[in-house]
């Protein structure tokens, strides 16, 4: 089977296809598709001209490459060691994302309010963005600058060993927050009716309506509110 191009488009079913495609300086989008369980590997290197897409349900994706954008539409499981990547999440079924130590300055977005939607944070990341229900796993050494709840996601769960600065809510979600974590959480709730459970130390700021529960864990939490319309239930 050759590699099927369509313009600059081109749909690879191999790693041999994959690789052909990835050194090719004229092709501009790459998708992966594959019916197989297979596995396919991108090397580190510089593909910042082109889009990578996958469609392969139960192959398994280890990316190290820096690209233009990565858009995961539906796979087993997708590994991410590049740097600056903005990775966003389509896939509608259960879905793996782990960021490896060498990852740094990723953006992840999850579009899509899958079965099973977990992102394992071991490296430096950027953003996550999260717009349908997720579980956020952030590693003992590793970062995340700021997570966005929006969207349609009504249930997200945040386990904190390393180091989270802010978290937004946008969304009328419940948000669990749990971990090991010896840094403070900087929680900002912008729409009334969401519920914050937290068990890790927690700067809450109100500017909507919610319901805050603070479990053991969570001594020391400060709850500010936006404004004097504002009530804690």
């Amino acid at each position: 089977v050759t590699v099927q191009a369509a313009g600059k488009r081109v749909v690879v079913k191999t790693q041999s296809q994959l690789q052909k495609a990835l050194k090719d300086s004229k092709i501009t989008s790459i998708t992966i598709k594959s019916p197989k369980a297979s596995t396919f590997t991108v090397k580190s290197g510089k593909y910042l001209k082109k889009k990578l897409v996958v469609q392969s349900p139960k192959a398994v994706i280890k990316n190290s490459g820096n690209f233009k954008n990565i858009e995961v539409q539906d796979c087993k499981s997708f590994g991410e060691s590049g740097k600056d990547n903005n990775i966003v999440i389509k896939d509608k079924n259960s879905l793996k994302v782990t960021t490896d130590k060498k990852c740094k300055g990723a953006s992840i977005t999850v579009a899509s309010t899958g079965k099973s939607i977990k992102l394992v944070n071991n490296g430096n990341v950027k953003a996550v963005n999260v717009k349908g229900n997720t579980s956020v796993v952030v590693g003992k050494a590793a970062t995340v600058n700021a997570v966005t709840i929006s969207g349609k996601a009504t249930k997200v769960s945040l386990k904190v060993d390393g180091v989270v600065h802010n978290v937004v809510a946008n969304s009328k979600a419940d948000i669990s927050i749990t971990g090991n974590t010896s840094s403070a959480i900087t929680v900002t709730n912008n729409t009334e009716g969401a519920a914050i459970q937290s068990a890790v130390k927690t700067n809450l700021v109100l500017n909507a309506e919610a319901k805050v529960v603070l479990k053991a864990g969570a001594e020391g939490s400060v709850v500010t509110l936006g404004n004097d319309s504002v009530k804690v239930k």
